[in-house]
Formats: C-alpha cells, sequence, structure tokens
C-alpha cells in the first residue's frame, strides 16, 4: 500500500515558523496549566504531607522500612534527596510542587519529542503536548507522589527506542535497561511490566525461529494470566472478576497483535545490554541503599512483599458504572478483532485504526479515567505495522508503548485515584502511535464513508478537545485564595475558612505541644508545626498497615511523650476505613476516641489530648 501523503507537513519556511511559535505558545499555556492546577488543589487525604515526611525523615537518616513506613522503593528517596541536596531546598510544599511542575511539564514534551519523531510534524508535537498536560491534571492531586519520576523513566525507555538506530545500540539498550531498573526500585509493578513489554517486543523483532516462538508463546501466556495473578484473593467479586477478564482480554490481544506482526529487527545484544543495564542501575541502587541502613531483608520487604500485601489488603474501589463501560468496550473490541481478522482489506482495517485511535484520545483527554475504562478493548487495534508495512522510522518505540499501556492499566487495581491518570497517559501516547501509523498510509474516515479527513483535521480535533478538557478543569480551580499561606506553603491555595482553620490549629499545636500524631495521616501539619512524631512510624491517611500491634506502640510511645497532642478528623478516618477488607482491631483510634478530651474542634478537625493535659487549654 503507498504512503499517504501528509498534508501537515510544512512545505514553506513560513510554516516551519507558524509551527514552532504554535508549539512554544502551547508549551508556555501547559505550563500555565500545570501551575494553575497545583496552587488552586490540596488533597484532604494528604499524600503530598505524607510524601514531604517521609522524604524529611529519609534526609534526616531513617533507614526506609526498618526505621520508617513508606509505600515506594528506594530510588524515589535517593534520587528526590539528591535534587534537595544539590538546590539547598528545605522539605517543603512548594518545593515539591515545583518539582512535580517540572516534571508534568517534562513528561508532555517528551511525548511531544517521541510524536515528532514518529511523524516529523511540529504541529502534532503541539496537539500532543496539550493533550498530555491535560491528559495529566491528576498529578495535582498529590504532588511530589512518584508518580513524575515514574513517567520521565518511562520516556527514557520511550526515547531511548526512538532513537536506538542514530546512536551506538548498546548504549541505548543499557538507557532501557536502567530505566526499567529504577522503575522497579520505584514501583515494582511498573518495572516489572516494562520489562514484560519489552521482552515481547524483543521476541517478535528476532529471527523466528522454533525456539524464540515457543518463549514468546510462553511469554505471551505470562502476560495474558498476571490480572488473574494479580487480582485472585478477590475474583469472588463480580466487578473484580470483570476487570479481570477486560484486563486479560486487553493484554492477550495486544501481545496476541504484536506476535503476528513479528519481523527481524533485533538480537541477542539488545537483551544483553538491556540486562547489563538494568543489573548496573540496580546494584547501584541497592548499595546505596546498604549505605543508608537498608539491609537486603528489608529492601526484599519494602519493594516487593509489602506492596503485594497492600494490592491483597485493599477492596477494588473502582465504579460499577466504569466497570459497565469497560465490559461494554471489551465486548465491541473483540467483535471489531473479529471482523479485521476475517472480513476487512487493509485499507478497511487502518482506516478503523485511526478512527478509534482518534475517539480514544479524545475520550482520553476529555475524561482519562473513561479513557482507562475504554482502553482494554482496543489497544491490540494500535500496534503499528500488524496490517503491512508500518509507516515512519523504526516502529521498536511505538510497539514498546502500545505493549507497556495495557500492562500498565493493572496500576488502577485495586485503587485507580490519581494512578489512573498515569496509565491514561500511557493510552493517550499509544493512541497516538497507532494514530500516526495508519494516518501514514490512509486517511482519517470510517470504513465504506465517502468523506475522508486528513492530519490537519484529526489534529485539529484533538486540540479542541485538549482546550474543552482544561477549561472544564480550570473553571473548577479557581477558588478564593486566602490573604496568608502555611508555613512553606506559597503555592498551596486554601479557601479562607479552610486557610483560617489549618493556620489555627498550627499555631495552637506548637504552642501547647511537644509531640504531636496526626490521625488517620494528615502530615503536612507535621510539616507546619516541626513537631516530631512519637515514634517515627508516620503513616499515610488510608493506614492499611496501621493497626494492630502498629497502634499499640503508637499508643505506648505517644503516652510517654511530652505534652503529646492528636489532630483527628473523623470524616477522613471513616473514608479510610474503605481500603481494608479485614476490619482489624484498631487500639490507638479506640484509645483516641474513649480516654483523649477533645479541646478543639473547627472544619471537620479536631485536636485531642490526654485529659490532665485539657485545662491547659482552656
Amino acid at each position: 500500500m503507498a504512503p499517504v501523503q501528509d498534508d501537515f507537513q510544512p512545505k514553506s519556511r513560513a510554516g516551519v515558523i507558524w509551527g514552532a511559535v504554535g508549539f512554544c505558545v502551547t508549551v508556555a499555556l501547559s505550563y500555565v496549566f500545570a501551575l494553575i492546577n497545583i496552587r488552586n488543589t490540596f488533597g484532604v487525604y494528604d499524600d503530598e504531607g505524607f510524601l514531604l515526611i517521609t522524604l524529611k525523615q529519609h534526609m534526616g537518616g531513617a533507614a526506609l522500612y526498618r526505621d520508617m513506613y513508606t509505600d515506594f522503593g528506594p530510588f524515589y528517596y535517593i534520587v528526590y534527596e539528591a535534587v534537595f541536596r544539590l538546590c539547598g531546598w528545605m522539605v517543603t510544599h512548594d518545593h515539591i510542587r515545583w518539582l512535580t511542575i517540572m516534571n508534568w511539564v517534562l513528561v508532555a514534551l517528551g511525548w511531544a519529542v517521541c510524536v515528532w519523531i514518529w511523524n516529523r510534524s511540529v504541529w502534532w508535537a503541539a496537539a500532543t503536548v496539550a493533550a498530555a498536560t491535560v491528559t495529566l491534571r491528576g498529578l495535582s492531586q498529590e504532588p511530589g507522589h512518584p508518580q513524575g519520576e515514574i513517567l520521565l523513566l518511562l520516556l527514557g525507555v520511550f526515547l531511548a527506542l526512538c532513537v536506538y538506530e542514530r546512536f551506538p545500540r548498546s548504549y541505548m539498550f543499557a538507557v532501557v535497561g536502567a530505566a526499567s531498573a529504577g522503575l522497579t526500585l520505584t514501583k515494582i509493578n511498573l518495572g516489572l511490566f516494562t520489562g514484560a513489554a519489552f521482552v515481547m517486543v524483543w521476541l517478535a523483532s528476532v529471527p523466528q525461529s522454533g525456539r524464540w516462538r515457543r518463549l514468546a508463546m510462553v511469554m505471551h501466556g505470562v502476560c495474558a494470566l498476571v490480572p488473574v495473578l494479580l487480582m485472585r484473593s478477590q475474583l469472588t467479586s463480580p466487578v473484580v472478576a470483570a476487570q479481570c477478564v477486560a484486563l486479560t482480554f486487553g493484554i492477550w490481544a495486544t501481545v496476541d497483535a504484536l506476535r503476528r506482526r513479528a519481523a527481524p529487527e533485533l538480537g541477542g545484544d539488545a537483551a544483553a545490554w538491556g540486562a547489563a543495564g538494568f543489573l548496573g542501575v540496580g546494584g547501584a541502587i541497592v548499595w546505596l541503599s546498604a549505605r543508608h541502613g537498608v539491609s537486603l531483608s528489608w529492601l526484599v520487604e519494602g519493594v516487593a512483599l509489602q506492596p503485594l500485601r497492600l494490592s491483597q489488603g485493599i477492596p477494588y474501589q473502582a465504579l460499577n458504572a466504569r466497570i459497565a463501560l469497560t465490559v461494554c468496550a471489551v465486548l465491541v473490541g473483540a467483535g471489531l478483532l473479529v471482523y479485521c481478522r476475517r472480513n476487512s482489506s487493509d485499507d478497511e482495517r487502518l482506516r478503523l485504526q485511526a478512527i478509534v485511535a482518534l475517539l480514544v484520545i479524545a475520550a482520553t483527554v476529555y475524561s482519562p479515567s473513561r479513557g482507562a475504562a475504554v482502553a482494554p478493548g482496543f489497544m491490540w487495534l494500535f500496534v503499528p505495522g500488524q496490517w503491512g508495512r508500518t509507516s515512519g522510522p523504526s516502529p521498536l518505540a511505538r510497539l514498546t508503548v502500545v505493549t507497556v499501556a495495557p500492562l500498565a492499566l493493572l496500576m488502577v487495581y485495586p485503587v485507580d485515584g490519581a494512578q489512573v491518570f498515569i496509565a491514561a497517559s500511557l493510552i493517550l501516547l499509544a493512541a497516538f502511535a497507532g494514530l500516526l501509523d495508519a494516518l501514514g498510509r490512509t486517511h482519517l474516515a470510517l470504513p465504506g464513508a465517502r468523506i475522508a479527513f486528513g492530519s490537519r483535521a484529526a489534529c485539529a480535533l484533538v486540540l479542541l478537545v485538549a482546550l474543552a478538557a482544561s477549561a472544564r478543569t480550570l473553571s473548577g480551580k479557581v477558588i478564593e485564595k486566602a490573604d496568608g499561606r502555611m508555613p512553606g506553603s506559597q503555592l498551596v491555595g486554601l479557601s479562607p475558612e479552610r486557610y483560617a482553620a489549618f493556620e489555627e490549629i498550627t499555631r495552637e499545636v506548637r504552642a501547647r505541644c511537644d509531640t504531636l500524631v496526626t490521625f488517620p495521616g494528615m502530615s503536612s501539619f507535621q510539616i507546619w508545626t516541626e513537631l516530631p512524631h512519637p515514634n517515627g512510624q508516620i503513616w499515610s491517611s488510608s493506614m492499611v498497615f496501621n493497626d494492630g500491634q502498629a497502634q499499640v506502640r503508637l499508643r505506648s510511645d505517644f503516652m510517654r511523650s511530652s505534652r503529646p497532642c492528636v489532630i483527628f478528623n473523623p470524616d477522613l478516618e471513616e473514608w479510610a476505613d474503605k481500603f481494608r477488607i479485614e476490619k482489624r482491631d484498631q487500639p490507638f483510634l479506640n484509645f483516641l476516641r474513649t480516654d483523649l478530651t477533645p479541646v478543639y474542634g473547627r472544619y471537620g478537625y479536631e485536636i485531642r489530648v490526654p485529659p490532665d493535659q485539657a485545662d491547659a487549654w482552656r
């Protein structure tokens, strides 16, 4: 099939200049969008405060997992500690938010660079910046979360595979392995998913001898079984079972399409250098962790075993309506799969690929959660080159993006939350890969339709959807700012009522307390008051593991401390309770409710102290 002339390539010097101006304007607007969002968001569950206080503990010498609790691997803390020390920054909300804005914009720019390499159109790059920035708006809910670092590591993988033919192959594949090690030692699930995707792409890109074909089939089965292995403890729930079936289909169909378009492009050197990069960086991270007091057994506990228990200990949080949308998308996707394999011509398949990719992009930009819901049904359609020779440069990066995306959807289990935005950004890039691959060989039209649209119309539609989604998002972000700010929190916008309550709580606690516990985990107050915790075991608001003996120790250490106080939020504690499958005994919570005296209450927050200290508050 002859390639279609792209109607959006610059044909004159003026076109190049206008394209460059449009790209720069889009980047500037993306920065403004990120800044407004992050200045006007403060999550009541306060994962931001938890990440700040754990980073502060790590920089103070506490050993991960042994002296402090955290949900994340050592690479996150090593990198962020290095950044804070090099910049001479204090651990504050403002600094972590500036880092989040930087990560946010860099990821959007990185996605755009990938698209430009694939298409050589600056306007498509601008559309990618806009679409990715808006899709990642969930980053504002949890500033400082490793999500930004994770996406930058994935970007390193994709860019290395985009340019591996232009630079020494050994270096580029070593970068892929090194970034995978960073992912594994930040969030092990993403590292494993990325590694599995690259193995599948490598197996589809080596000469297809019988040995490699058999190994590819084994890996295909392993990848398809990952949802069952991850969700096995909750498969009796119809909602979990439906999600498991949908994700299994998405992974199986994508990997099957990858195997069908197998074309020799790589050799054993790619795997060898990738393994070398992984082992080199992984070994360096383990060594640095050991120097910081983390033994190998604690590292295995914190990086592998604890996340596994976490995934088994939290009930699935997705809404039934979203699951229904996923099931419908999978049914439609399965029907399209049968149609494409049996009855359609290559031209019809490419047009279908283009129109579905554009619809997935629009859905993901406007509502990332809905984009993630429909993606399992259609990711297989975006595998470049499955209907003949792919357009553009080597498809290795695009194949990896499309293969990672359905596996990365597993990160929304058992809690989607802000993680759905990370998965959605990968879906977005995969859909761009599928769309641009199809537009390189056909026009955008439904099979049998007489009217066809080219690249220019598709790009304009993406920009319009991004503009509409950004306007919708920002319309709910304009709040009346308080005149003052919490310490180190100029980028935290609070309503006047909320600011007044937080400022008064902080002032009273700093004046009357020597140690502080926030329950069920509102660690920003630890940052603002600068008061120590009774034993340093600070937990996030969901507190999945903070029960039983952990609360017994906290109660004992609390009562031994000088002038201890608790900031308590009953509504937040009730919300946190839904993150437990087993309703275990919570001795400190019972102690807080029955033995401590409330001395302050405002805006849903209470301060409670031992009865013998209550008179000092009157």
